[in-house]
């Protein structure tokens, strides 16, 4: 089958994921870069399995150079503005997300299910570990720490006499790479401080359940999250290997098997102040 974009063509008879499906996202298919809706500029798709039948979910389009360069742009253009909203708006806006995202909790519970065999009691569960409702809750765990501000603070010295000045700043624009077990829960928990930080974000899931992201995309829009501020990338290896390499790239923050992790921290481009990694 011919890939077609995210906005374009019936559902296939055999089950697959793709636009026009009823109860799935339209927006399966895309890329979302600065606030947009983007048809990817290769045809160079990786096959998503839907883990209880073994057949054929849907299809995985991938990155290129252009599509990563595009999206940190977007990102780093958006983040002077971001960190300049005032943090209580910024706690505003998560705790938006946090709703939009239960409204959809049926949606990626099912969809989550379907990608990587998670029961749909965990996939819609509150537990800290699991997806939809822990997200929400995620949210707005750090929609509250910014509500309290980032003011510096001074601070008794401990090992001399004076003081200490702490000081609270975003580092920037955020990789952001997630495994594909608990794929939106791991998620919140790297986008909540980010974004509440005044980060902005690249996001890039794992290529077995990136299905899921496009419903969390949906709902950054809906809460009116600013453009540029969290974009979405798919695809595999080499996608991730350009995220993490590119120039436009604060802080990398990855969750996934050791050896990974430090690849990534060989491979980070030069510039990169800190890296943020999770083995397993």
């Amino acid at each position: 089958m011919t890939r077609k974009s995210a906005d374009s063509g019936p559902a296939t008879s055999d089950g697959r994921i793709c636009a026009g499906r009823p109860g799935t996202s339209r927006h399966f298919g895309s890329f979302y870069i600065d606030g947009q809706w983007t048809t990817p500029l290769s045809e160079t798709t990786t096959p998503i399995i839907e883990a209880a039948t073994e057949q054929r979910l849907g299809d995985l389009p991938e990155a290129g150079a252009k599509e990563v360069d595009l999206a940190v742009a977007a990102a780093r253009a958006a983040q002077p503005a971001w960190d300049a909203t005032p943090a209580v708006e910024r706690a505003g806006l998560l705790e938006r997300l946090a709703g939009a995202v239960e409204r959809r909790s049926k949606q990626i519970s099912e969809i989550v299910s379907r990608q990587n065999g998670m029961p749909l009691a965990l996939s819609a569960s509150a537990s800290a570990s699991a997806n939809v409702r822990a997200v929400a809750g995620t949210l707005r765990y750090y929609a509250a720490l910014a509500r309290g501000g980032f003011a510096d603070q001074e601070r008794p010295a401990l090992a001399y006499p004076g003081t200490v000045r702490l000081q609270r700043r975003p580092v920037g624009t955020v990789a952001v790479i997630v495994p594909w077990n608990y794929p939106l829960g791991l998620t919140a928990m790297k986008l909540g401080p980010a974004l509440a930080a005044g980060c902005t974000v690249v996001l890039k899931p794992a290529p077995e359940t990136s299905l899921d992201a496009a419903y969390l995309m949906e709902a950054i829009e809906e809460a009116g999250i600013p453009a540029g501020v969290v974009n979405l990338i798919t695809g595999g290896r080499q996608t991730g290997d350009l995220l993490i390499r590119h120039p436009g790239i604060d802080k990398v923050s990855f969750t996934g098997s050791t050896a990974a992790g430090r690849i990534i921290s060989k491979s980070s481009s030069p510039p990169i102040r800190s890296r943020t990694s999770t083995g397993r």
